[in-house]
């Protein structure tokens, strides 16, 4: 009967390294969320950043061709930006494409706000304005 009444008594050592583990868990978990989500956050930045210069640099691209207006450039960095699905963005052209000689400069500028564009809603990085901007010179 000793042996039987041995199985069931509980190490002391045993269960308080239990309890250590699941107080570092608590102490740690935290701390590995936050990493988690602010890197999600960080890259998906980065992303519209990214996004934002390829819709600049193939809007003015576009701009320096001979016979393009402003609503082709437009239209360009629009088609990019809405098949990346960025939401409230602006797309400013300066100059015009139709006044443009042979010499000068283009300037395609796009701006986005990059809270409503992140996962999280600006919560690692900041909500303000991301911007990018392009310019080329015509050889037209």
């Amino acid at each position: 009967m000793k042996s039987y009444s041995k199985q069931f008594v509980q190490n002391p050592k045993k269960s308080s390294k239990r309890g250590a583990v699941i107080i570092e868990f608590a102490l740690v978990c935290p701390i590995i969320v936050l990493i988690v989500f602010g890197t999600i956050d960080i890259c998906s930045f980065y992303y519209l950043k990214q996004t934002l210069k390829i819709a600049s640099y193939e809007a003015t691209r576009i701009a320096v061709i001979a016979g393009s207006t402003t609503s082709l450039v437009e239209t360009q960095a629009k088609m990019l930006l809405d098949n990346s699905k960025v939401n409230g963005y602006l797309v400013t052209v300066t100059p015009s494409p139709e006044s443009l000689n042979r010499g000068d400069f283009v300037t395609v500028s796009v701006t986005a706000p990059s809270g409503p564009n992140l996962p999280l809603k600006g919560w690692f990085c900041s909500s303000k304005s991301t911007f990018a901007q392009t310019s080329m010179m015509s050889d037209r």
